[in-house]
């Protein structure tokens, strides 16, 4: 008994981690055809071809294009660092915090694909 549910559990694992692994490769490949064509220049077949799946399979782990553009854009801009940056600096006073944002825009205005991802948001 305990053998069978450490079996599934297993399994289990290992079907997320593909999941997982699998909205990543979406999101990266994404991001490669939002850059080559823009948002509106881009279909879900494009992507999928880029992936190396079906276009149907996109929508297991997105709602629409713009849910996946959304996702490209949260993965590869500012936003999720400077969330991580404000979650991991609640205790900091104002100037403390501002200093630490100062410190992250630079680093992110030499990033390619910051630039990139914050090109795609202006377009």
């Amino acid at each position: 008994m305990k053998a069978e549910l450490k079996k599934r559990k297993k399994r289990s694992n290992l079907r997320e981690r593909r999941r997982e692994e699998t909205c990543q490769r979406i999101v990266e490949s994404a991001f490669q055809v939002f850059a080559r064509w823009g948002f509106r220049g881009t279909t879900n077949r494009e992507i999928a071809q880029e992936v190396g799946i079906s276009p149907g399979l996109i929508y297991w782990y997105f709602r629409s294009k713009e849910d996946l553009f959304r996702a490209v854009v949260e993965a590869k801009s500012f936003i999720l660092p400077l969330r991580q940056m404000a979650q991991a600096m609640r205790d900091a006073t104002p100037g403390e915090f501002l200093a630490r944002m100062v410190e992250l825009a630079t680093a992110m205005a030499r990033d390619p694909k910051v630039l990139t991802a914050i090109r795609l948001l202006l377009a």
